[in-house]
């Protein structure tokens, strides 16, 4: 038996907003140590695709940027992506959130400090049918059942401004504050692994990292994201690989483009994105409130210059600096 698990992010360049680090996990039967890492899009290929727009109404799973349309596009832009997030969600836990708010906490994502994050709830499906994604996720648990696989752990891990400059202006560089987002996972991850250890004897867990840049080491990183010693197995260009050592038959690789190749790290990314342009549209709503008209932003460089523009006059010199990310 396989534990399967993807870490992705989704908001690491932006200039506003937060940074989102998802995790999804999924348990695939029969599969043997001596295998490639399985190919879950074709296991569940009756209830599960690649691309979006599927004639067959399939959910999509894949790199976040490929299935969320611009901010500009307005309400449906995430369609894809929430169907099919919910749609895992609702494997997982048997029932679908009825606003956003009860979504971040299944997710188990934290409230943020800063209050352009509050407001009033929106419903759940927001972009996608509501109908035709429960139809999805039904269809969806009975592909997981014939085949052998279940959905074990979604969460996301939501980096506001204020901690997100906080852990900057405290020494930390960029890439630590993503390694600070998988050090809350661990422990769930870890719990994880253990009870299935406890429950079904011998067990592969083999987690997937998407790569940012071209740092090719690891191993202390790591080590001390997940609070555990790990042993380096190989490191490379394409992907570094290591070991859990008081953990049996655990791995952990990291590598480029992580999420065209391994399913649970798209699944990763699209629930980190979603969190995140969701948590945008919150601040949007907030800060259109201050200034009717303003266009709304999701974060990034240009745009967010744009939109500072926009917003002269309308913000203070303390918000603007609670607003802008240090890196």
């Amino acid at each position: 038996m396989l534990l399967y698990i993807g870490i992705d992010e989704a908001g690491y360049g932006p200039m506003l907003g937060p940074l989102c680090v998802g995790v999804a996990a999924v348990r695939v039967e029969g599969w043997q140590p001596q295998e490639r890492a399985p190919n879950v899009w074709s296991l569940l290929r009756g209830a599960v695709c690649k691309a979006p727009g599927d004639k067959k109404r399939r959910l999509a799973v894949a790199d976040s940027k490929k299935l969320c349309k611009p901010m500009a596009q307005g309400h449906g832009r995430l369609a894809e992506a929430e169907r099919s997030v919910l749609g895992f969600l609702h494997a997982m836990t048997g029932s679908l959130p009825g606003h956003d708010g009860e979504l971040f906490a299944a997710l188990g994502v934290a409230p943020c400090e800063p209050g352009w994050y509050a407001g009033e709830p929106m419903a759940c499906p927001w972009h996608a049918d509501a109908v035709e994604t429960k139809i999805a996720a039904n269809m969806l648990s009975r592909a997981m059942a014939r085949a052998g696989v279940s959905c074990e752990l979604l969460r996301v891990s939501r980096t506001d401004e204020a901690r997100f400059n906080a852990m900057i202006a405290g020494g930390r560089s960029k890439a630590n504050t993503t390694l600070a987002a998988i050090a809350e996972h661990a422990p769930h991850i870890l719990k994880l692994i253990q009870n299935a250890i406890d429950e079904y004897g011998q067990v592969h867990t083999r987690i997937v990292l998407d790569r940012q840049g071209g740092r090719t080491r690891y191993e202390s990183a790591l080590s001390q994201a997940f609070g555990s010693p790990l042993r380096t197995l190989a490191e490379a260009a394409e992907a570094s690989t290591y070991e859990f050592v008081d953990l049996p038959n655990a791995r952990i690789r990291v590598q480029a483009k992580a999420e065209d190749e391994h399913f649970p790290v798209a699944l990763a990314s699209m629930q980190a994105k979603l969190v995140r342009e969701l948590s945008m549209e919150r601040f949007n709503a907030y800060w259109g409130g201050r200034r009717e008209g303003v266009r709304p932003t999701a974060g990034y460089t240009t745009d967010a210059r744009r939109w500072l523009a926009d917003m002269d006059g309308a913000l203070s010199a303390e918000e603007r600096r609670a607003l802008i990310r240090l890196a």
